[in-house]
């Protein structure tokens, strides 16, 4: 104990003689934690990290046109009337004079977010330096720490910081390998639908002596951009020496830029050699060109050109086949309406219809049964093909059900082994009808034959001019048969689940019970009691049991083998047990 407490006051004597005190220790801690906030956060864009400023020399696009930073590019969004003049101008004080005295555009403070984030994605995008030192920040965060603007940046440590948000997740998609999708999708505005992205043809042709000869047509559909450079991953593959891996991008747009070439355009992805449409040079990398139909492309300092041929047709196909389908679904709806009943059926036998799929290509109607045997009857199996196919020749098949709680059953069967492959089982579409399956979709099934003989007056194109308030009548009537149809299906198992449990549980009044045949013998009849009144006799629950069975060969044998002895005995206990309830 001395010994111990000797060395705690050495201890305390040399560290005060080393002169650290304990009250110090909070001050050394204060500061550590103010050193490690510094390293991990970044709020002051000036010297090493100005490149995050948007007053940086740094350029970027908005609208089809290159500013000198981004913050040109933001008061030009904010201001368009005075973009071109924002444009021009050498310093932001000259920007700012030229927007001064203009109406801001309408709806700016919901747009400001968006804009900002184009504009940052755009700067980025052009230079690969810029990539790289907004990756080397690691994941420390940034904060625009200023005197004035709390909504982009933060004033005394209060604000949104929308500046440094937008830059962190601009950093993250680099760090992701995902910022060149997000450019794209954000700054490009990429079209999704198929029907507003025309097939392009491109058709490549050398010149020599004067002679231009056609060596490859180019096919660009599906997609809503297409690659033109070295690589071999490219939509187009061109070898010359002055074309880069990924020279230049082709694609399909929503934005304003494009509304004048059918939303095709071009854009340099910051080749050496630039690219060129017929005899003028693309002035500016990472900007939307406009590409219409007829352009010449030149790649680099190549010889060979690719001429653009827009394909109308097959877009004006498309766009014909989609109406063909709604002036069908259209048609439906009017049958639907003339004939409810009928349409309620159809409804109540497409919920009981499943669709299976990743079956064996020998598979028959006999060996879905046995699959389905246990979830309720099968109706029809119906396999896509040829008139008069019995077999999964393409591997699927549509099964029908007396109803819809077996097609249920069916679907829970999902994912199970047959024949040595993992079915797959689904409810059929909602929006799949009877004509489409069995005519093809043109009217020449079965139940398809006379659909679309609307009612309505049409029009010369014979575009169907009916109401809408008859289809929404319909309607309601429609699902008002259909709850009565389902209402009546309900009552009906109640009604046969009734009787056959009726008929399970009472006896027929032709056969007596069987404790009726067996008499007073065992003394299993009711007894009275003292009182005059019946009691049921104490049984176990086995004896209860073994008395609804029949009794086995065996058990028959024993019976007619006992002796009269053993017959006299059970007679004297009954008699004994007689006494006893008297």
């Amino acid at each position: 104990m001395v010994a111990a407490g000797g060395k705690q006051k050495g201890g305390q004597k040399r560290t005060e003689g080393l002169g650290l005190t304990p009250a110090a220790k909070p001050v050394d801690s204060a500061a550590t934690e103010e050193a490690k906030r510094k390293f991990l956060r970044i709020d002051s864009f000036e010297g090493t990290f100005d490149f995050l400023a948007l007053e940086a020399n740094s350029e970027a696009g908005w609208d089809g046109t290159l500013f000198p930073t981004a913050r040109h590019a933001l008061m030009a969004a904010q201001f368009p009337a005075a973009a071109e003049a924002i444009a021009k101008a050498s310093s932001i004080a000259e920007a700012r004079k030229a927007a001064d005295g203009e109406s801001e555009i309408d709806g700016w403070q919901g747009r400001r977010l968006q804009v900002m984030e184009k504009i940052l994605r755009d700067k980025f995008r052009r230079s690969a330096e810029l990539r790289k030192r907004l990756q080397e920040t690691g994941d420390r965060d940034l904060i625009w720490d200023n005197d004035e603007d709390g909504f982009w940046g933060a004033v005394k440590g209060r604000g949104q910081n929308q500046l440094g948000r937008i830059l962190m997740e601009i950093r993250s998609s680099i760090q992701d390998d995902t910022e060149f999708n997000q450019w794209l999708f954000v700054c490009c505005e990429l079209e999704d639908q198929e029907v507003k992205q025309p097939p392009v043809e491109l058709l490549e042709t050398k010149s020599e002596d004067g002679v231009a000869e056609t060596k490859k047509v180019h096919r660009l559909s599906g997609k809503a951009f297409f690659k033109l450079g070295k690589m071999p991953t490219s939509a187009v593959v061109a070898l010359h020496p002055s074309i880069s891996r990924e020279h230049a991008l082709l694609m399909h747009t929503r934005a304003s830029v494009g509304r004048r070439s059918q939303g095709i355009v071009l854009v340099d992805m910051g080749s050496k050699s630039g690219t060129a449409i017929g005899d003028r040079k693309l002035p500016h990398s990472w900007l939307m060109e406009p590409l219409r139909n007829g352009d010449t492309i030149r790649l680099g300092a190549s010889t060979r050109t690719l001429q653009v041929k827009v394909n109308l047709a097959s877009q004006i196909a498309l766009l014909e086949q989609q109406e063909r389908e709604l002036r069908r679904e259209a048609n439906a709806i009017d049958a639907d309406a003339a004939n409810p009943l009928e349409a309620a059926k159809r409804a109540a036998k497409e919920e009981a219809t499943v669709f299976v799929g990743n079956l064996e290509f020998e598979t028959e109607k006999a060996d879905l049964l046995g699959l389905f045997q246990d979830c309720g009857h099968v109706e029809e199996c119906r396999f896509p093909g040829p008139e008069g196919t019995t077999k999964a020749e393409r591997g699927i098949c549509f099964v029908v059900f007396d109803s819809a709680m077996a097609a249920r059953r069916a679907v829970g069967l999902n994912g199970e082994m047959f024949k040595g492959r993992k079915v797959k089982i689904a409810p059929a579409s909602e929006n799949r009808r009877e004509m489409g399956d069995k005519g093809g979709g043109k009217g020449k099934g079965k139940d398809g034959k006379d659909k679309g003989k609307g009612k309505g007056k049409k029009d010369k194109d014979g575009d169907n001019q009916k109401g809408s308030g008859k289809g929404e009548d319909s309607r309601a009537l429609f699902s008002e048969v259909r709850a009565q149809m389902q209402a009546e299906d309900r009552s009906r198992r109640r009604s046969r689940s009734g009787s056959r449990h009726r008929s399970r549980r009472s006896p027929s009044r032709s056969q007596p019970s069987r404790n009726h045949r067996r008499g007073s013998t065992g003394g299993r009849e009711r007894s009275r009691s003292r009182d005059g009144s019946r009691s049921a006799p104490r049984r176990s629950r086995r004896a209860d049991v073994s008395s609804d069975r029949s009794p086995s060969r065996g058990q028959r044998r024993k019976k007619s083998a006992r002796s009269p002895q053993s017959s006299d005995s059970s007679d004297e206990k009954a008699k004994k047990r007689k006494k006893r309830r008297d």
